[in-house]
């Protein structure tokens, strides 16, 4: 092909292009495909609006440092250290982000898994515990300081995500909060302190439910319905 021909085609192919940019440019100016009908226009706006508010106290600071003996009074100033770093260290979607403030801090007794009388998602937790009650009990005082901690997010109203946006993730800690409330709750029930254990699983329970409820990661969502259901 000569030069000449390149050229036509060239002259061609852009008087082309030329021609479906004004005609994109016209139709977008004066609306002559058809416009979206109401019922797609309020779902459009729907897709707009903004993000609902969630609550006033938030948990994901107290929940990220749970197994941590922080003070209450320096668990946000704590997150914003360690949401600089998160920041900081780049994208990583493999590697799941671990504190660098915590490390500071005594981290509290959390139950193995072998030690555990009531896993999640398992039924007869209350008469494992009536059957081995000196276990239970000599656990139950161990693992009080942790438990104090999981006691205290009943104090929250919500779980929204506190760190910056990023392929990188980041992993609530899970391991032994159902364990440590369910023993408790069971120990009291099996002596003989009925209304007691109600009282303790339900506000376990409804303390997950409502984070379940009011949350924008879908992990929480995920881990509060199992909490909820133990």
């Amino acid at each position: 092909m000569g030069s000449t021909a390149r050229m036509r085609w060239f002259i061609r192919i852009t008087f082309v292009l030329f021609v479906v940019a004004c005609a994109w440019a016209a139709n977008f100016h004066y609306g002559w495909l058809p416009r979206p009908s109401d019922e797609q226009r309020r779902a459009l706006d729907v897709l707009h609006e903004p993000n609902p508010v969630l609550g006033e106290r938030n948990a994901f600071a107290a929940w990220w440092f749970l197994p941590y003996d922080i003070p209450v009074a320096e668990l946000d100033r704590l997150l914003r250290e360690d949401a600089a770093a998160f920041a900081a260290a780049g994208d990583d979607p493999v590697t799941p982000f671990a504190s660098k403030s915590a490390t500071a801090f005594p981290k509290l007794d959390v139950p193995a898994t072998e030690e555990r009388l009531c896993p999640t998602w398992s039924s007869g937790c209350l008469d494992r515990v009536a059957s081995a009650a000196e276990q239970a009990r000599t656990a139950d005082a161990r693992f009080a300081p942790f438990r104090a901690r999981i006691e205290s997010l009943a104090s929250f109203d919500h779980v929204s995500y506190g760190f910056p946006a990023s392929d990188r993730f980041v992993i609530l800690p899970s391991d032994g909060i159902a364990e440590v409330a369910l023993v408790h709750a069971a120990l009291l029930a099996a002596d003989g302190d009925a209304d007691r254990a109600l009282v303790e699983a339900c506000r376990f329970g409804g303390t997950w439910r409502r984070f379940r409820a009011h949350t924008d990661l879908l992990i929480v969502d995920m881990v509060s319905v199992a909490f909820a259901s133990a």
